[in-house]
């Protein structure tokens, strides 16, 4: 890799916490462009994986593909194989082709660990995606809610696909309630490498409710974590993205598209914003911008074992 590992919108923000410096010395050791034994030990173990990719617009989206453990495989440290089929209402099954950027986060929610690989689309085919790894680390399980599989949902008799105009009363109850969900993102032209977007995926957890609903935004808090800010550095420099909100219990997926102001605390009105969520060192408004409901499109439910540490002290206000 080269030797400035992070792009202008990480840099950015890992100065305005003063850590700019120190950061780039960890990137050195954290961000890899290969998959570690780790890693390629990891992969397989997962019965789903959270995608991302970018419509012809440049519009994010976040889905979650599925299988039986196994279905993602590494036949070398510069390849993961998804052999999955993707069903035709997944919004990233139109946008993937040999060239395009895509991002994988492989998540663990038994153990709460997770991983992150992003590169480029080499292949794809009705039956196996295959990816040419241009990076890869690992994140902290800080808020990672442990669950563990329930036996599979019956399968849906038919598709249920709705694209609605707005959030509805059952999107923003899921939404209202959750205490996960994944972010899919990119840094615009700008940060893409050879021709292609480098797309990225993440998770974002917390308390119940630790999203909030005010009209046709949601005002989402940014907890201490890595301070690598991939995420929210991508959003710096191109502020467009797609949530996955997933009711673990139904099995229904909510595909969320909007646009995003990073609130900063560098001013007294921004604090008092940030200040009413409990735990925010940060804040992100995202203001609604297209919808997509996919019913019973998770084939396996998981049950709520624990909260994680880091989201119990925010519940509890320690």
């Amino acid at each position: 890799m080269t030797t400035d590992v992070w792009h202008p919108g990480e840099q950015q923000l890992q100065a305005s916490i003063g850590m700019q410096e120190r950061l780039a010395s960890v990137g050195q050791q954290v961000l890899r462009d290969y998959l570690t034994e780790q890693l390629r030990s990891f992969f397989p173990l997962l019965p789903f994986v959270v995608a991302a990719a970018a419509d012809e617009d440049g519009w994010p989206w976040a889905s979650l593909w599925q299988g039986q453990p196994g279905f993602v495989s590494s036949p070398d440290p510069q390849q993961l194989h998804i052999a999955a089929v993707l069903s035709p209402d997944d919004p990233l099954a139109p946008w993937l082709d040999a060239g395009q950027g895509l991002g994988l986060l492989g998540i663990e929610l038994g153990t709460r660990r997770r991983n992150r690989v992003n590169g480029v689309v080499q292949s794809y085919g009705p039956h196996r995606i295959e990816l040419h790894v241009e990076q890869a680390f690992g994140n902290c399980p800080r808020f990672i809610q442990q669950r563990l599989p329930l036996p599979p949902l019956p399968a849906a008799t038919s598709a249920q696909v709705e694209e609605l105009p707005a959030l509805d009363a059952a999107a923003r109850r899921l939404i209202s309630h959750a205490d996960t969900f994944f972010v899919a993102s990119h840094a615009g032209s700008g940060a893409s490498r050879e021709g292609h977007l480098q797309m990225d995926v993440s998770h974002r957890g917390g308390p119940p409710g630790f999203v909030r609903i005010k009209g046709d935004c949601l005002l989402i808090p940014d907890y201490a974590g890595n301070r690598y800010f991939n995420t929210l550095g991508n959003l710096l420099l191109q502020p467009r993205c797609g949530l996955l909100f997933i009711d673990f219990e139904r099995g229904d997926l909510l595909h969320v598209q909007g646009e995003v102001e990073i609130l900063l605390p560098d001013s007294a009105s921004h604090r008092q914003r940030i200040a009413a969520l409990p735990g925010a060192e940060r804040l992100w408004q995202l203001r609604v911008h297209r919808v997509l409901r996919r019913s019973r499109a998770l084939a396996q439910p998981w049950q709520l074992l624990a909260f994680s540490p880091a989201s119990q002290a925010i519940a509890t206000g320690q």
